[in-house]
């Protein structure tokens, strides 16, 4: 990634309840990069719902989103309410695409801490023109949050060398963030007793872009667009495997 293309680039502020103290993890032990604290369980079924939009976006965000659970055969499912006359404060994560205000979501379980008649995840970067690898890197990494994933860079496993003034000077200009924001999304790092994690995983659907620019020794990652491996294996040891049912 060169300095001129930065501005193209869509960066997620990761959204948590430090007040939330959710319940056990079902006995999970602190062990890339899932916060132990906001793990929903194995086997849990979360209800997800949208707040606006038209039945074909929706349609297209639930395709996409589908992949966390179809792509790893991990221990929770996603029940989408598209067009079922359900109520959409009922659901587990309620979606928004507000534009204007970039993608967030709550981590996992701290989506429990938000009002019911509040969303929990704002998809403002996606319509239906939205290239596929874009829609895919934005609803794969926001759904990643849901789930009680972290920001890869974030991962204590290996401190980034960040060069912190580039950085925020980029972020100022591009995203239009405080010096409080950057700091808190950019060189935040957990305690390793806060996470279960792997080694940190360039490739991950959960890591920021960073140009070589904004690093000290040139460490640099692109733009991911679909799960890793390691985005799978992470998952499956989190959640476990699902049962496979009959002979």
């Amino acid at each position: 990634m060169s300095d001129t293309n930065i501005h193209d680039h869509r960066f997620c502020s990761c959204m948590e309840d430090a007040g939330f103290q959710p319940p056990s993890a079902n006995g999970l032990n602190a062990r890339a990069a899932l916060l132990n604290a906001a793990f929903w369980g194995r086997g849990v079924k979360l209800r997800v719902s949208f707040m606006e939009g038209a039945t074909d976006l929706k349609r297209r965000v639930a395709a996409i989103a589908r992949a966390w659970p179809d792509e790893t055969g991990a221990n929770f499912g996603l029940e989408f309410w598209i067009d079922n006359h359900l109520d959409p404060a009922a659901a587990d994560i309620r979606i928004t695409f507000t534009p204007g205000i970039g993608s967030f979501s709550r981590l996992g379980r701290f989506a429990q801490a938000v009002d019911r008649t509040q969303r929990t995840m704002n998809l403002g970067w996606m319509t239906m023109a939205l290239p596929e690898p874009d829609a895919r890197a934005v609803v794969l990494h926001e759904f990643g949050h849901a789930l009680g994933l972290v920001h890869e860079h974030m991962n204590p496993a290996k401190a980034i060398q960040w060069n912190k003034e580039r950085v925020r000077a980029d972020m100022r200009a591009s995203q239009g963030w405080s010096d409080e924001k950057i700091d808190a999304n950019m060189f935040h790092r957990y305690d390793k007793s806060e996470v279960f994690n792997t080694d940190v995983d360039p490739t991950s659907i959960m890591m920021y872009p960073i140009p070589p620019e904004w690093t000290q020794d040139g460490f640099t990652v692109g733009e991911n667009t679909q799960l890793s491996a390691m985005d799978k294996a992470l998952i499956v040891k989190a959640y476990g495997k699902r049962p496979v049912f009959g002979g």
